[in-house]
């Protein structure tokens, strides 16, 4: 298990002066860091280039895709931030993190709980059948030539007060008590994350779309986007959504949000 340096609710006024003090020194030595409370794991990741990974027990201002607020209640959930090593990748090679981020996290949820049969929308939702127990957000920053990419990474533990997400805990799986639930899935997610970055570094990227696919919903899903509907086609080799509509035409979505309409059962 990694060293989580734990900031407490009550020092994050010490971690914020200009002034060096015992828990900023402790931060520069530290590569992970647990708040009991922040505003976003992504703004504080944002801060300390030098930490490899943020989490927090709850968040005031959590965001997920397209600016949307995401539910950080204390206990019921993952919340996690990490900065992958990939300064070498280009603009157009950066959409294939997501991807890679997506892959993994549904490939480790389907081997150890192969009954919960996770599977991934487009681009990177996590869902059992059409409610959604995880979601990635992936930022960059540049500063000149470089890049600063932090992915923003949530799941539900226990249950939510949303119709249209689900739980670990709900879909019968036993969990620990307190924050060690959340901490044990960061290390579970991080290490598999960090092996598998080296793909985006390898050029690997029919390997990282391949494992995608692995876990996309079943072919012939009714999908659509405001007033786009068809069914679903899988994706190009450029990550690139395709769907089929209904006068035959066969559509490209590169950005955007998607929603299912109705789902096919997955017979594979």
């Amino acid at each position: 298990m990694r060293k989580w340096q734990i900031i407490e609710k009550e020092a994050i006024a010490d971690l914020e002066t200009l002034e060096m003090n015992d828990l900023k020194a402790k931060v520069l030595e530290s590569e992970y860091l647990r708040f009991e409370s922040c505003d976003s794991t992504q703004n504080q990741l944002a801060k300390h280039k030098h930490i490899k990974a943020v989490m927090a027990d709850t968040q005031t201002k959590g965001r997920g895709r397209l600016g949307r607020e995401w539910i950080s209640t204390k206990g019921q959930g993952l919340y996690l931030s990490w900065r992958p090593d990939v300064h070498h990748l280009t603009f157009k090679e950066i959409p294939y993190l997501s991807f890679l981020v997506a892959g993994v996290m549904a490939d480790l949820l389907n081997r150890k709980y192969p009954k919960i049969d996770c599977c991934i929308k487009w681009p990177n939702d996590l869902l059992v059948g059409t409610q959604k127990l995880g979601g990635i957000l992936c930022e960059v920053k540049t500063q000149g030539s470089d890049l600063d990419i932090v992915v923003g990474i949530g799941l539900n533990l226990r249950k939510q007060d949303f119709d249209t997400s689900i739980s670990l805990e709900e879909l019968g799986i036993a969990l620990d008590i307190g924050g060690l639930e959340a901490v044990r899935w960061a290390d579970l997610f991080l290490d598999q994350l960090i092996e598998a970055q080296s793909e985006l570094m390898l050029g690997q990227f029919s390997v990282i779309l391949e494992r995608w696919r692995q876990y996309q919903i079943p072919m012939g899903t009714r999908m659509k986007q405001r007033e786009i509907v068809g069914t679903y086609l899988g994706i190009d080799d450029f990550g690139n959504l395709r769907l089929r509509s209904e006068d035959g035409q066969i559509i490209q979505i590169s950005s955007g949000e998607v929603q299912i309409a109705s789902i096919l059962p997955n017979l594979s």
